[in-house]
């Protein structure tokens, strides 16, 4: 019986440890944010649930302890923060947006931990005896250092939310002219100003999905939450055409996405 064991483990299959288990949390955990993000922000998108049933799938092979299986963990949540750099940079850098903000930090906490626990647990699988095996001894400080990284900036965020950023009372900004966006897609495509004149628009969102309104060559980034109105104001300086935009959803490269032409006259 011990032979039979010894051989199996041999051919690649060890029991969970800890580094094990943190990398099926961690994928259970993507999983579960990302069926939020579709059923809240992306409106049920059949092309999102893909982002949902990949990670159950491979949580689904570690359990089996295969060796290499967290490795594909890692490999996954390595590739989720590759391709979502730029959401995760606006999102982490608006904390006044706070439903974005938290639900990003769940998704980092969770892509994160992924990564480093499906690496560890990959090199531990490979290692022959039970004392390499047991949880390593920084694996609760590490897990306590990022728990307290995300409460504090939960903490944070929440009191930014609470100030009134845009400086401008809600009777005040009511009566400003709107640009609106809904379904992602802006829904005045065409504005005009003229050179020195100050422009004020009231920023409205039917969107659960956070957007923006930037216009490089002004230097307008302004924040479009979901849900609350918002404030741009700026000056233009020069007559022209320019290009405004969604950060988030609009293709510098190829032009395609959420945008619209600022004329200034």
């Amino acid at each position: 019986m011990d032979i039979s064991l010894t051989t199996t483990r041999a051919y690649g299959r060890k029991p969970l440890a800890a580094l094990g288990k943190l990398t099926v949390i961690t994928l259970v955990a993507f999983a579960a944010l990302c069926v939020y993000l579709e059923v809240m922000v992306f409106h049920l998108n059949p092309i999102g649930w893909i982002f949902v049933a990949v990670p159950l799938l491979l949580a689904g092979v570690a359990t089996t302890g295969w060796r290499a299986a967290p490795l594909l963990g890692a490999i996954w949540c390595g590739l989720m923060i590759a391709m979502n750099i730029q959401f995760t940079i606006y999102d982490l850098t608006h904390p006044e947006q706070f439903h974005m903000f938290a639900l990003e930090v769940g998704l980092d906490l969770a892509m994160i931990g992924g990564v480093v626990g499906g690496i560890a647990a990959t090199l531990q699988n490979y290692r022959t005896t039970l004392t390499e095996r047991r949880t390593p001894a920084w694996l609760p400080y590490g897990l306590t250092a990022m728990a307290a990284l995300a409460v504090g900036a939960l903490l944070v965020a929440a009191v930014v939310q609470g100030r009134d950023s845009n400086g401008v009372s809600p009777e005040m900004l009511a009566g400003l002219p709107a640009l609106s966006v809904k379904a992602a897609k802006f829904e005045q495509p065409e504005l005009h100003a003229r050179v020195g004149q100050t422009v004020a628009l009231r920023l409205e969102n039917a969107d659960a999905e956070t957007h923006s309104f930037d216009v490089d060559e002004l230097g307008v980034h302004a924040p479009m939450p979901g849900g609350k109105p918002g404030l741009a104001l700026f000056t233009p300086s020069r007559a022209g055409s320019y290009t405004f935009y969604c950060a988030l959803h609009y293709n510098k490269q190829t032009g395609q996405g959420m945008k619209g032409t600022l004329i200034v006259e």
